[in-house]
């Protein structure tokens, strides 16, 4: 398994990643924030997703990105033709997430919720 991490992700999501996966393993793209714009265009996006492709990513978490920028992510994915077994983003508890949802979104319907998912963790989190 290779983790990718998109967007400006905390140390503390680097440091997990690092441990479960091992240094070979986690693809880190943070070149999403350009001059204090935390809104990556959409070339930015293209450009980073092409980086976690060519890497064979296989598990992807979307770092403090907003539920339409991450929308656009796996839009852009799917344009790209590049998969992955899972999504993990901190937006898909969002009100506007479940909406997209509602309206047809189905590639969202494939997200992981936010759990606690290393074992240096001293709770455990759940599915839903």
């Amino acid at each position: 398994l290779k983790l990718g991490l998109l967007g400006p992700c905390l140390s503390a999501d680097k440091d997990a990643g690092l441990a479960r996966f091992g240094a070979g393993n986690v693809a880190d793209v943070e070149n999403l924030t350009v001059d204090g714009v935390t809104e990556p265009t959409d070339a930015m996006l293209r450009e980073s997703i092409r980086k976690l492709k060519k890497f064979n990513v296989t598990l992807l978490k979307i770092c403090k990105l907003s539920v339409l920028v991450t929308q656009n992510v796996t839009l852009i994915m799917e344009e790209l033709d590049f998969n992955v077994f899972a999504i993990m983003s901190d937006v898909s508890l969002a009100p506007t997430f479940s909406e997209l949802l509602y309206q047809g979104w189905w590639q969202g319907s494939s997200f992981l919720e936010p759990v606690a998912w290393d074992e240096s963790r001293q709770t455990r989190g759940s599915f839903s």
